[in-house]
């Protein structure tokens, strides 16, 4: 008999046990079995409602839901270890998760997997929002108009840095309404460089965008972190400047590959990275019940 548990703070020896889930499943599917922001909530980041399915004495699997904010969607990822499958232990937790959070609940399912797809099919559930991945090989040098661009300069930058973030970012449900946190989370994360952080200054101590670049040690794929450009500044090339700029320092500093993330129905986002070169590599997908689309 499967007991399913919410926790608004997971305990470090609960949080270990899903880390072992998340990393299994992540073998086992080819794919993360959640973002970037659900693995920050492993460790306390609040907003968030944890589900844990208990099978006696263990963890059969795990969800997370991002708890409704103003103007947002309730957000949630759901695992299953591997050797707990086909139980009937997923659909009970995506019950729950949107018994909880609502008929407006967007429940991602990364890698867009045939098991997603089927699960998604019989209980209902309907593709809401498309995120993919775009990928290219830094095989060359990428041109950069002569404009000031420089380093993150430390915590003196956090400020504008948040205020370009949040104010290019208003309407994105993840990316939107950042906090000193998430700077600090990522500041002290073992990928972070300060070098990788490009920043157009403006007049004074302002920003008029920045592109956060992000490689693993020891990895040859390099990421298109983030690409913010204040509103003001947008419509003049800037942030394909700060791209291709990234671009560069990833491709100069040892990976082979880029990747990026993007909304797929961004169209002038799209077209930028198309004449850039990057090319659909996977796609994740958030499912929502039918009629809330």
């Amino acid at each position: 008999m499967i007991q399913l548990v919410w926790s608004p703070v997971l305990q470090a020896r609960e949080a270990d046990v899903v880390r072992q889930i998340l990393e299994q499943a992540s073998e086992h599917d080819g794919v993360n079995a959640v973002g970037e922001p659900g693995r920050h909530a492993l460790d306390g980041q609040p907003g968030y409602a944890h589900l844990l399915a208990w099978a006696g004495d263990t963890v059969a699997g795990y969800a997370s839901l991002v708890e409704p904010r103003s103007g947002h969607d309730p957000m949630a990822e759901v695992v299953v270890a591997p050797a707990m499958r086909r139980q009937g232990i997923g659909r009970q937790m995506i019950n729950t998760v949107f018994e909880r959070g609502g008929p407006s609940t967007r429940l991602w399912a990364h890698g867009d997997l045939e098991a997603a797809r089927a699960a998604a099919a019989e209980m209902n559930l309907v593709v809401v929002r498309e995120l993919l991945q775009l990928r290219r090989p830094l095989d060359e040098e990428f041109a950069v108009p002569e404009i000031p661009i420089r380093s993150y300069a430390g915590p003196a930058d956090d400020a504008e840095l948040l205020r370009v973030n949040n104010a290019a970012f208003a309407w994105h449900p993840e990316q939107g309404g950042w906090t000193q946190r998430e700077i600090d989370i990522r500041r002290e994360s073992e990928w972070f460089d300060p070098h990788g952080l490009l920043i157009a200054p403006g007049p004074g101590d302002t920003i008029r965008g920045f592109h956060w670049t992000k490689r693993q040690p020891g990895s040859d794929l390099g990421e298109v972190y983030i690409v913010a450009v204040d509103p003001d500044q947008q419509g003049g090339g800037l942030g394909r400047a700060l791209t291709s700029a990234g671009l560069n320092y990833l491709r100069n500093n040892g990976a082979k590959t880029v990747a990026l993330y993007v909304e797929g129905n961004n169209r002038p986002a799209l077209s930028v990275y198309a004449a850039l070169g990057f090319e659909k590599y996977s796609a994740d997908v958030a499912y929502a019940t039918k009629g809330r689309s």
